[in-house]
């Protein structure tokens, strides 16, 4: 099955799936928006604006801590 998840408004630049629920993915980018989709319903669960364009993501192992990275400056 296949989907497309186009909620952001600039460039998408990191994605990750949560590892105790696969059916949780989060994104991030340029636009500075952190989303969290339901991949099952094809929904937003949540938006999160960020102070800085975003490049990167990253669910930690335990599932409910989230690092996200800027690169300010270049």
């Amino acid at each position: 099955m296949m989907a497309s998840f186009n909620k952001h408004s600039g460039s998408v630049k990191g994605l990750s799936f949560s590892p105790l629920n696969k059916l949780l993915m989060c994104s991030v980018g340029l636009d500075r928006q952190i989303i969290f989709y339901d991949t099952n319903e094809k929904i937003i669960v949540k938006k999160i604006l960020a102070p800085f364009p975003l490049n990167c993501v990253h669910f930690a192992n335990d599932g409910h801590t989230l690092a996200v990275g800027s690169s300010m400056n270049g």
